[in-house]
């Protein structure tokens, strides 16, 4: 299952039953406040408001769905972004635009109208085992690259529709299959592998370094911070 949050909602999606939200503003006593059965294996949440969108797996469908009032939530549209969704950290969005990794490249969607939703660009990335997050006005792409290394790369979205590369980081000469997954908080990056934390310093976008690393040997590592919603309910 994959969980975001606010201070006071939690949103959890159940691979095979769909999105259930959850009132968190009392921590003792946490309460349903509503639920939805989407079709398919959901991988992840993305929430802009009171629009969620859920990112299925495999079938690379993203679905928006109102939910403003939890008790009620309605899908409103979907679109295909690509086949063979695989692993979470898949979806991340800024406001109505939203980032989605297929098994070719990064798909660029937007959403501003979210009945009719649409492909409007794409990231390539020569690589593979792709994860993405927005944090601000920057995108993070964690991947391996065709040189087997792991990377993180940093992108400008003052146009989020046209991402702009900031820079392109070697994070550690030995990539492994996937980049596993990627979050920020503040100033500081998040790299989670099969067996290692990376910690990344991204105070200048330019010019990233890699402050640290801790590894778990046999263990996947994974993070989750608010870094997918754009504005907390």
């Amino acid at each position: 299952d994959f969980v975001i949050t606010t201070p006071t909602r939690a949103f959890i999606s159940d691979h095979s039953f769909g999105v259930r939200i959850i009132n968190i503003s009392s921590a003792s006593n946490p309460s349903l406040l509503g639920s939805l059965h989407t079709w398919g294996e959901i991988r992840d949440l993305y929430v802009n408001g009171t629009t969620g969108f859920t990112l299925h797996n495999s079938t690379g469908v993203v679905t928006a769905l109102d939910i403003g009032n939890p008790g009620n939530m309605q899908r409103l549209g979907s679109v295909e972004s690509g086949l063979w969704i695989i692993g979470l950290n898949n979806l991340a969005g800024k406001g109505s635009t939203i980032y989605v990794n297929t098994s070719y490249d990064t798909v660029i969607v937007n959403a501003a109208n979210p009945t009719s939703m649409s492909v409007v660009g794409s990231i390539a990335v020569s690589g593979k085992g792709r994860r993405i997050t927005v944090d601000g006005n920057y995108l993070y792409l964690a991947y391996i690259g065709n040189d087997g290394k792991l990377h993180l790369r940093v992108y400008g979205l003052s146009n989020p529709v046209a991402p702009v590369l900031e820079s392109d980081l070697i994070v550690s000469q030995i990539g492994g299959k996937t980049a596993g997954h990627v979050r920020v908080s503040g100033n500081r990056a998040y790299i989670g592998t099969f067996t290692t934390l990376y910690i990344l310093d991204v105070t200048n976008k330019q010019s990233p370094s890699v402050l640290g690393q801790y590894t778990i040997s046999g263990l996947g590592v994974s993070q989750q911070t608010s870094a997918n919603f754009n504005e907390p309910l």
